[in-house]
């Protein structure tokens, strides 16, 4: 006989359908249990992780946008980090300037986009698939990497457009700021800086700017302007300056 006959001759069926109504309530209690304690120890296990093995990331991995290998947009050569750099196309230029975790804006994509039209060369630091939770140490191999590959960039650069974005701090644009502004650099013209007002240390850069005689302006639009006219001057093999062509691409940036 049947469990369900057996109850029902009993008369306790009520008690069977009542207990496999109760079954589902179970399972998911019993689960809770079971994970709970689960994601309490991984709480307690990342810091220690990151600690131990700062280039384990413990967090889910970031969508990657950038390009991990240089790419061609119009007339331009566009390297992101930490992209090894393999060939220039003709003048080069590194985008220094507010990152801060991702706060500030977007102006990167921008500034490359407007030169697009331009042959030249642009190192773009920052990077969609870039990890706030790295340990910013010299043991990380990784946050190394891409600290190396600004400094190598930049030092490479015929020219640096350094832009400071006022809603932010950027405590290593003004770092960077300090390390290039040098005879040489200010003698070849590398350094290009917009500091507009709002940003709370633009005392500072004015001065250093005045004092090193690094160009610097008030507003995005006459950097991205001035850093056209910088790029777009090419020596050829007589040693004259000639200029490329300076209007704006009439093409949309592309989307990821």
């Amino acid at each position: 006989m049947s469990p369900n006959a057996q109850y029902a001759k009993s008369g306790r069926s009520g008690m069977f359908d009542a207990s496999r109504k109760l079954q589902p309530r179970l399972f998911r209690s019993l689960a809770k249990k079971i994970v709970k304690p689960f994601s309490e120890v991984r709480a307690l296990l990342e810091p220690l992780v990151r600690r131990a093995c700062p280039c384990i990331s413990t967090s889910r991995p970031k969508p990657t946008y950038g390009s991990p290998v240089p790419f061609s947009l119009g007339d331009a050569l566009v390297y992101v980090a930490p992209a090894p750099i393999e060939k220039l196309r003709g003048r080069s230029v590194f985008l220094a300037g507010s990152i801060e975790q991702g706060k500030a804006v977007p102006w990167q994509a921008d500034m490359i986009h407007q030169l697009s039209h331009i042959e030249c060369t642009i190192f773009n630091p920052r990077r969609d698939d870039w990890d706030s939770n790295w340990e910013q140490r010299k043991s990380n191999p990784l946050f190394k990497e891409q600290v190396d590959w600004e400094l190598d960039c930049q030092e490479r650069a015929d020219v640096i457009a350094m832009n400071f974005d006022p809603k932010t701090t950027s405590p290593i644009t003004l770092l960077e700021l300090g390390l290039f502004a040098d005879a040489r650099a200010a003698e070849g013209k590398k350094l290009v800086v917009c500091c507009p007002d709002g940003y709370f240390r633009k005392g500072n850069v004015e001065i250093v700017c005045d004092r090193y005689g690094i160009e610097m302006v008030e507003s995005f639009e006459t950097l991205v302007k001035r850093v056209q006219e910088r790029l777009a001057e090419v020596v050829d093999v007589t040693g004259e300056i000639k200029e490329q062509r300076l209007e704006s691409p009439k093409d949309v940036l592309p989307t990821a």
